[in-house]
């Protein structure tokens, strides 16, 4: 089995810390050939069951990596999905699986391919750590993910 490897990053005054805020792309897990940086999960309000979670993935190694899907202790199911336009109506579907070729990256991000986390089992409070293990056709990983506003959210802009 391989192994788990976790990140703990410390909130501050419920923004992410320092660390976070100076390293533009934190790394968070490298195994092998596989490496997951800027993973975050999207803080909701208490009353939303879904969320989701968004990271960028590169493959290292000289075979495709797939994602199969993944699982939360803090979810009921977790999803990759893809946000598309259709009908001029935005809308998100479920895909199987993720490929990633050999020294490719892929982007989970907002409004493209994203882990969509769904039946919510736990309040989200920002800047506390939620677990979720990926599975890939050569293993699961297990990562300590931060919640997190989006950038903008994070830091409204006034303007006078």
């Amino acid at each position: 089995m391989k192994s788990l490897f976790y990140l703990i990053l410390s909130s501050s005054l419920g923004f992410i810390s320092n660390s976070w805020a100076t390293d533009p792309n934190p790394i968070l897990m490298t195994e092998d050939q596989l490496q997951i940086e800027q993973a975050w999960i999207r803080a909701v309000p208490p009353t939303m069951d879904l969320t989701a979670a968004y990271m960028h993935i590169k493959n290292l190694s000289d075979q495709e990596l797939i994602l199969q899907g993944g699982h939360s202790p803090a979810f009921e199911k977790v999803e990759i999905h893809k946000s598309v336009i259709e009908n001029d109506l935005a809308r998100m579907i479920p895909i199987d699986t993720l490929s990633i070729p050999a020294h490719q990256n892929v982007q989970l991000e907002p409004g493209g391919i994203h882990l969509m986390l769904i039946g919510k089992k736990q309040t989200l409070e920002e800047g506390k750590l939620v677990s979720l293990q990926l599975q890939f056709n050569q293993g699961q990983y297990t990562l300590e993910l931060p919640v997190k506003r989006k950038e903008k959210e994070a830091m409204p802009h006034h303007s006078h």
